[in-house]
């Protein structure tokens, strides 16, 4: 096992299905392992108790204030940031391990490969998929004015620097949960863009989402994950045209 030179802080709820996995994974690199429940029913807390990681339940208050939650209870300074459906790669676990992690300015991006169950989407609007997720909480942390897509903040002296190795996101377990997801999200916009002017929104409401859905197929080349990147793109389809009707709500 690792000696703690970065900890790994995983948010998490209801996620008894994969939180092991995610955990046993994130071990290749460190022995410092914190996972932000928030009011799980199922199994999350004793499995992740029993995986020997660090269980900290905390009430829900946003992605970012989870995340920099657990971040002022890890022990190293550097912080990896994982979701509970990510998956650490053998080979992007090593390659984080021979980081340099001296200089706190520098945050390690990492390319996520999405799937849908188990099968890895190459193409389309999921790729590239790149994600600011190793980072010295001391000088980053993430931006909670955001409800959807938290993103660290980064200053003007931050170095970004791309892993070549991908990370695992294995982001829905099928196309009907994926709509689900979808659903909340368009939610989550109408609650941040309600004040949009009118004129904006029905622009917006017209022509976004067919743009959208020839962009992320044609363009994108996601015919090139042939059934499922055709599910994928209709579904992005249905959520752009979803969030601007809600806004006329």
């Amino acid at each position: 096992m690792p000696e703690i030179e970065l900890s790994v802080v995983i948010i998490a709820k209801n996620e008894a299905h994969q939180i092991v996995r995610c955990i046993e994974a994130a071990k290749r690199v460190s022995n410092d392992i914190w996972v932000i429940d928030s009011d799980s029913s199922d199994q999350t807390p004793e499995l992740v108790k029993s995986a020997g990681a660090n269980y900290v339940n905390h009430a829900w208050k946003g992605f970012a204030e989870q995340k920099n939650y657990g971040n002022s209870l890890a022990k190293s300074d550097w912080i990896l940031s994982l979701d509970a459906d990510e998956l650490l790669t053998l080979n992007l676990a090593q390659e984080i391990r021979q980081l340099d992690l001296s200089k706190k300015t520098k945050v390690y991006a990492v390319n996520r490969l999405n799937h849908v169950g188990e099968t890895p989407i190459y193409h389309g609007n999921w790729n590239p998929d790149w994600q600011n997720r190793l980072f010295n909480k001391q000088t980053h942390q993430w931006n909670s004015a955001l409800a959807v897509h938290e993103t660290l903040q980064l200053s003007a002296h931050s170095e970004v620097v791309q892993l070549s190795e991908r990370l695992l996101h294995y982001t829905v377990q099928n196309f009907e949960s994926y709509q689900q997801k979808l659903n909340k999200y368009a939610a989550l916009y109408r609650n941040k863009n309600k004040k949009q002017h009118a004129v904006f929104r029905s622009m917006k409401r017209l022509f976004s989402p067919l743009f959208g859905l020839i962009k992320e197929f044609i363009f994108k080349k996601g015919f090139l994950d042939g059934k499922a990147g055709f599910q994928l793109a209709l579904l992005h389809f249905k959520y752009t045209k979803n969030k601007y009707k809600k806004l006329q709500a």
